[in-house]
């Protein structure tokens, strides 16, 4: 069975940084947090930065500019409300996470 993945959506990235630590506490160590929590590059850098072995990636991914910021700041993997054929590349290339349709 594939455990949960929680993705972590917040007024901003101290909120967001919060409810993630309350997960980590709960055993969870992966999670996505999105790119319409204000804050969320700074935060997907200092959680690889604090906890480098929880698997952090960046959701809401709408453009090949936020994908290349979120890599750019650690995200493992990105994650995309709808497809954006412009992210594939990003994720795929040297700095990428490798991407997956779906």
């Amino acid at each position: 069975m594939t455990p949960p993945l929680p993705t972590v959506r917040a007024a901003d990235a101290d909120a967001a940084d919060a409810l993630a630590r309350e997960l980590l506490r709960a055993g969870f160590a992966t999670f996505e947090f999105t790119a319409t929590t204000p804050g969320w590059e700074e935060l997907v850098a200092s959680w690889r930065r604090e906890f480098p072995r929880a698997v952090v990636g960046l959701g809401t991914v709408t453009s090949p500019e936020i994908a290349e910021r979120a890599l750019a700041a650690g995200a493992a993997f990105l994650a995309s409300p709808f497809q954006v054929p412009d992210v594939r590349p990003v994720a795929d290339g040297p700095t990428g996470c490798s991407s997956r349709a779906g």
